[in-house]
């Protein structure tokens, strides 16, 4: 009897033991299994796929095209580069006055003032630089062109005295002149951005002359005068027209009385960058 229950008692325990084995093994295989689930690929929806891949741009401008954009309203001091012209310019010196002058009476030889009225004329060379302080519209801009000029000649034509002809002195005058205008420009040469074939301009300023005449007029002066300029371009080429507003006099050791007003002409080839520089 006590064979029976101890047999019944050791299967009863060999069962429970298998039992727990089982059971541990089970919750193992999950285990393993769940990490191949939480990978598994999760469903789409059609919305998802019809969404891109990549992130649209289109409302960005690159640098190099936003500043080709033209100005907008009232603008003001552009500092970037903008045109600058070379070229050739002739300068007219007109000169009115009186100089001594030597008149054998044939008794004997005396002074007196003869008077002249003729021309000086010079040749240079010239550059210039625009800088538009305030405008309206990429074709239109009020400011500042300065320029220089370096000139040689100073051969005199005009009236003939006996007072010119004793003159035997013979040189090559030199010209210097430092222009400074305010200008209004329309047109191509209005602003980096103009976009016309054409410009036109107008301004007032001042120019310093320094001029130096060769014979039979040999004297120099040096001067500030007001004085008025007109341009017109087509394309990269560029004609303008100088007049000083006003003479200069001046007398010359209390012999010769002379009165200066330069004239210029100008032709010039026009640089002007592109927008984006």
């Amino acid at each position: 009897m006590s064979m029976n229950y101890a047999l019944r008692g050791g299967i009863v325990g060999l069962a429970s033991v298998v039992a727990c084995l089982l059971s541990h093994a089970a919750r193992a295989d999950q285990s393993e299994l769940a990490p191949e689930d939480d990978l598994a690929e999760t469903p789409r929806s059609p919305a998802a796929d019809a969404r891109p891949n990549s992130i649209s741009v289109s409302g960005l401008v690159p640098l190099k095209e936003l500043n080709r954009q033209p100005y907008a309203g009232i603008w003001f001091m552009d500092l970037r580069r903008h045109n600058f012209e070379i070229g050739l310019a002739v300068q007219t010196a007109s000169v009115d006055g009186s100089v001594l002058g030597s008149f054998n009476n044939g008794q004997f030889i005396q002074d007196e003032q003869e008077s002249v009225s003729g021309k000086l004329e010079y040749g240079s060379l010239f550059g210039g630089y625009y800088l538009p302080v305030v405008g309206y519209t990429p074709e239109f801009s009020i400011g500042l062109l300065p320029m220089v000029r370096l000139g040689v000649g100073g051969s005199y034509s005009g009236s003939d005295s006996s007072a010119l002809a004793d003159r035997k002195e013979a040189k090559v005058g030199t010209l210097l002149e430092l222009p400074v205008f305010a200008m209004a420009r329309a047109g191509k040469h209005a602003s980096r951005y103009g976009a016309w074939d054409i410009s036109l301009g107008a301004g007032i300023g001042f120019s310093f002359i320094d001029l130096s005449a060769g014979e039979p007029i040999a004297n120099s002066a040096a001067y500030l005068a007001p004085a008025l300029r007109f341009e017109a371009a087509y394309g990269i080429f560029q004609a303008g027209y100088e007049m000083a507003l006003s003479s200069h006099d001046k007398s010359f050791g209390g012999a010769d009385h002379l009165s200066y007003r330069v004239s210029t002409i100008t032709l010039a080839v026009v640089l002007q960058p592109e927008p984006d520089d």
